[in-house]
């Protein structure tokens, strides 16, 4: 009897945990679904341009970046073509490989950036406030770029890139509003730029996926 109490009570337990997932999956079934990968990458990179445009308008009503805005017309368009391709590389359902080259890209143009810039003209601004205006202006997109990998699953180099994708926006504004040397760049530019990218992939695979999808 005591044997026949004990296998009706492992029953009763199973049927409660049947019903439990019964439950669960059944609430899940009736959620609404979320946005696809797709939507989420658009609204990272859009929250990137918007600022790049907010901050172009801006220092061009000020009379600041007109003239550098001018001469780097074509690397900047290139720095925003890359938000987009890095973005859609790392969260982009495609090969394994992809975000290894959304990283490459990111980083091959934050080494260009360098490369690029001369010896530059000197400036009272506080070499500092480069990094911190970088920082800034990447806590909006890093917000949406953190939505969108929950998208994907967890991968540090979907991660990277992302962040990557995200220090564009500071690396536009330092093309607008500084006029200081390489080295200037390689110190106070790519430190943010490094420091984004990093953030974002600390905090996208430490946050809960919502999705596994490769």
């Amino acid at each position: 009897m005591a044997k026949l109490d004990e296998l009706l009570m492992q029953a009763q337990q199973t049927n409660s945990s049947l019903e439990r997932a019964r439950n669960a999956l059944t609430a899940e079934l009736k959620m609404r679904p979320g946005p696809s990968w797709k939507t989420t990458t658009m609204r990272a990179v859009a929250a990137c341009w918007a600022l790049m445009i907010a901050t172009a308008v801006a220092l061009m009503a000020a009379g600041d970046a007109t003239p550098l805005l001018a001469s780097r017309l074509p690397l900047i368009v290139s720095l925003a073509l890359l938000t987009l391709l890095s973005a859609w590389l790392a969260i982009a359902p495609l090969s394994r490989a992809a975000p290894i080259v959304g990283t490459v890209l990111g980083m091959l143009a934050a080494i260009g950036l360098v490369l690029v810039r001369g010896a530059g003209l000197p400036s009272a601004t506080p070499e500092w406030v480069c990094t911190v205006s970088h920082l800034g202006a990447g806590i909006i997109p890093l917000g949406f770029m953190i939505a969108a990998l929950r998208r994907a699953s967890p991968n540090p180099w979907r991660a990277l890139a992302g962040g990557l994708a995200v220090g564009t926006t500071g690396a536009v504004i330092g093309e607008l509003a500084c006029s200081r040397g390489w080295q200037h760049v390689l110190t106070y530019h790519l430190s943010a730029w490094v420091m984004i990218a990093i953030v974002c992939a600390v905090l996208s695979l430490r946050s809960k996926p919502l999705s596994y999808a490769p």
